[in-house]
C-alpha cells in the first residue's frame, strides 16, 4: 500500500474523495463548536446538581458518567448551543489534544466545557465509527498536534485550523466495510494479547515451580543416582567438616524447615555463612549525580525477567574521598538485592 499523502487525490482509490470537515458536519448552527470561554462559564457557576458540564476526562477516558460539575437551569439556557447529544462526536483543545469520543445514549442532559470541542456529523455521509478511526490515525493526529500550540499548555489554535485538514472519505458502505475491519483487527490484537497476558503468566508459575525443584534436588536426583562424580559417602556438611581438620566451618546450623525436603547428601546453613560481607545502600546520593564518573545502580537497574542489569537507563556520580563510595562499591560477581521494591535479585 502506497503512503497515503494528505491533499494529494493521486493516492486516493477513484471512489475516495478529500474533504474538508466543514463537509461533512450537520447544517445545524451548532453542529461544530467549541466549549464557551472566559466568563460564560466559571466556576462560580458550578452546583452540585443540576446540568452537567463535560470535561477533559470525560473524552479522555471515555467515560461519560465521570464529574462532579453541574449548572442551573438558568445558565443552561443560556449555553443550550454547548449541548452534548447522542451520537456527537467530541474532541479534547488543550493539554491532552487530539483525543475523541462519541457520545452514548446514556448521556446526561449537559454541556462542554472550553476544552472540549463539539462535531455533529451528517451521518447520511459519514460513518461516526469511521471518523473516529479516521481522527484518531497517525495521519490525522500529526496534522493536529503540528496545528497546536501553548506554552504551558497545548492548546488547539482555533476551530478553523481544524476546518483545513484535508479528509480522505470513501463511500458509506466502504467506510462501515473498513469499521468492520478495524474492529475485527482490535479484537484479533486484544485476544492474542490476552494469550501473550496468559503465556508470561504460565512461564512466571513454570519458572517458580522449576526453581523449586532445582533448590530441592529433584532435577538433579536422576544424575545423582547415575552419575560416578555423584556418588559419595558423606554428605556435604561431613565432606565440609572433613576437609576442615574436624571443624565445622559454620556459625550455626539452622533447623530443617518444615515442608522443605532436601537429599540427605546436602545441608540446610544460614546465608550468613555463605557471605563475606553484606551492606546497604544509603540515602542522599542525588546531590553527587554527575554527567561522568561512577556508574550509580538502582531499583531501576534490576529486572523481573533476568539476573543481569539493565542499563538502558543510568545515572552516575562524582564521589569525593569523604563519602561511602568503598563501602557501597560493587565488584563483579556481587549479588544485589531490592530492599525498598519487589525484592529482586541480580548476580
Amino acid at each position: 500500500m502506497s503512503e497515503l499523502v494528505l491533499g494529494s487525490e493521486k493516492t486516493l482509490p477513484n471512489s475516495w474523495s478529500f474533504v474538508f470537515l466543514n463537509d461533512l458536519v450537520t447544517n445545524d448552527h451548532d453542529s461544530l463548536l467549541r466549549g464557551p470561554f472566559g466568563s460564560n462559564l466559571k466556576k462560580s457557576h458550578f452546583i452540585s446538581k443540576g446540568f452537567k458540564v463535560y470535561e477533559q476526562k470525560n473524552v479522555i477516558k471515555n467515560d461519560f458518567d465521570l464529574g462532579i460539575y453541574f449548572v442551573n437551569q438558568e445558565k443552561f439556557n443560556e449555553l443550550e448551543k454547548f449541548e452534548l447529544k447522542t451520537g456527537d462526536m467530541v474532541m479534547t483543545c488543550a493539554g491532552t489534544i487530539g483525543k475523541f469520543a462519541i457520545v452514548p445514549n446514556t448521556i446526561k442532559k449537559g454541556i462542554i466545557n472550553s476544552a472540549l470541542l463539539k462535531i455533529r456529523l451528517n451521518k447520511s455521509i459519514i460513518s461516526e465509527k469511521y471518523f473516529l478511526h479516521l481522527m484518531q490515525s497517525s495521519l490525522i493526529q500529526q496534522n493536529i498536534h503540528d496545528d497546536a500550540r501553548g506554552s504551558a499548555m497545548n492548546n488547539l489554535k482555533s476551530v478553523k485550523s481544524l476546518k483545513t485538514i484535508p479528509l480522505p472519505i470513501p463511500p458509506l458502505d466502504e467506510q462501515k466495510r473498513i469499521v468492520r475491519e478495524i474492529e475485527d483487527l482490535f479484537s484479533l490484537i486484544e485476544n492474542m494479547a490476552d494469550q501473550i497476558k496468559l503465556s508470561h503468566t504460565q512461564l512466571d508459575d513454570f519458572f517458580r515451580s522449576f526453581l523449586k525443584n532445582i533448590f530441592s534436588g529433584n532435577i538433579t536426583k536422576i544424575w545423582r543416582e547415575s552419575s560416578e562424580d555423584s556418588k559419595i559417602d558423606k554428605s556435604f556438611l561431613e565432606k565440609i567438616v572433613s576437609e576442615n581438620n574436624g571443624k565445622i566451618p559454620f556459625k550455626s546450623l539452622p533447623e530443617k524447615p518444615r515442608n522443605f525436603c532436601i537429599p540427605s547428601e546436602w545441608t540446610f546453613v544460614l546465608s550468613n555463612d555463605l557471605f563475606t560481607f553484606v551492606t546497604s545502600g544509603s540515602r542522599g546520593w542525588a546531590k553527587y549525580y554527575s554527567d561522568d564518573g561512577s556508574l550509580f545502580l538502582r531499583v531501576t537497574n534490576l529486572n523481573h525477567n533476568s539476573i543481569s542489569l539493565d542499563l538502558k537507563k543510568i545515572k552516575r556520580v562524582k564521589l569525593s574521598s569523604k563519602t561511602e563510595g568503598i563501602r557501597t562499591l560493587v565488584r563483579e560477581n556481587d549479588i544485589i538485592v531490592s530492599i525498598t521494591a519487589d525484592g529482586e535479585w541480580l548476580l
